[in-house]
């Protein structure tokens, strides 16, 4: 009855030692791979001190509607590779013309986003407008970032600056 019990105590001790031993393996597993990710376009609208876009060398300012709007839309940006891009790359001519977007942040470098083009990638309709295609170094090394679900982006970039493209 003795060897019984001490036998069960020891199962029981083995079962709890592999749970144990388990958890830590797939905790070491998640932890390793966040740590593998190096970058990430994920921003908190605290932590921009401005935003600006560039259009012929001028700098023109967002004001905070339109800093938080493109906030929440970089937030959404899907990553793309060069080779989606190549394939679903559409001309739009009502696009905005500006060079590039400067991100201020309050702690850490400015971010440089560059427009590429647009994409007709998911056009629900034919009268839809393409979704912009973005190259941003500092979250995505490796290819471009895309928007997604409607086009927002051309729209807030279009009331961003003076010379403003006539439909």
């Amino acid at each position: 009855m003795k060897e019984s019990f001490v036998s069960n105590k020891r199962s029981t001790y083995a079962m709890v030692a592999l749970v144990l031993a388990g958890f830590a393996i797939i905790l070491m597993m998640n932890v390793s791979e966040l740590m593998q990710k190096t970058s990430s376009n994920r921003i908190a609208p605290t932590d921009v001190k401005g935003i600006a876009v560039e259009q012929d060398n001028k700098l023109y300012t967002l004001n905070f509607e339109q800093q938080n709007a493109l906030v929440r839309i970089f937030n959404e940006l899907m990553p793309v590779t060069k080779a989606q891009v190549e394939a679903n790359k559409t001309e739009f001519k009502n696009g905005a013309a500006i060079d590039k977007i400067l991100l201020y942040q309050m702690n850490g470098d400015t971010i440089e986003i560059t427009p590429i083009g647009y994409s007709k990638v998911r056009l629900a309709k034919d009268n839809e407008e393409p979704l912009m295609v973005l190259q941003a170094p500092a979250w995505h090394t490796d290819g471009y970032l895309q928007e997604i679900g409607k086009a927002k982006l051309n729209k807030i970039l279009l009331t961003t600056y003076k010379d403003k493209p006539t439909p």
